[in-house]
């Protein structure tokens, strides 16, 4: 009887999972300041975000890479496809209101991604999990379509 009054209360008792949310706001087009690189990422829902990133020089492709972000009950997964060879798995290490920080300490480079947004401004770094050979991109908002 114990044993079945036990078991009733665990299964009337809401279980409560901590699953985390995929970074929304990083959803839409930024372009790169100074110009040639483009990121876009879309919602799919259900804690999925897939993106891409395009390089480009003098008109030409120069780097392109596929992008995704899993949201699950221990935090976001980035899964990073240059070139389409992939995925390298990064972990989500830390995260505030508008800034996402992951990790994959046994990657070559990068070791380190974090996109922090600002408004209408994006920043991306990547560096080794130290710090160094850190490269920063800062983004804004894609100007829409048939604006000058």
């Amino acid at each position: 009887m114990a044993l079945l009054m036990m078991v009733a209360t665990l299964l009337a008792s809401p279980v409560q999972e901590t699953a985390y949310a995929a970074p929304i706001w990083l959803e839409g087009c930024w372009v790169s300041r100074g110009g040639g690189t483009e990121e876009r990422w879309m919602s799919a829902g259900d804690g999925l975000l897939f993106g891409h990133n395009v390089v480009r020089r003098r008109g030409e492709v120069v780097f392109f890479e596929q992008l995704r972000i899993e949201a699950t009950q221990n935090g976001s997964i980035f899964f990073a496809y240059p070139r389409g060879v992939g995925p390298t798995r990064f972990k989500e290490s830390a995260r505030t209101g508008a800034s996402i920080t992951f990790d994959n300490p046994e990657h070559d480079d990068p070791q380190r991604i974090i996109y922090e947004r600002e408004g209408d401004d994006l920043t991306a770094t990547v560096s080794l999990i130290d710090g160094s050979r850190q490269r920063q991109w800062m983004y804004s908002a894609c100007p829409t379509e048939g604006s000058s």
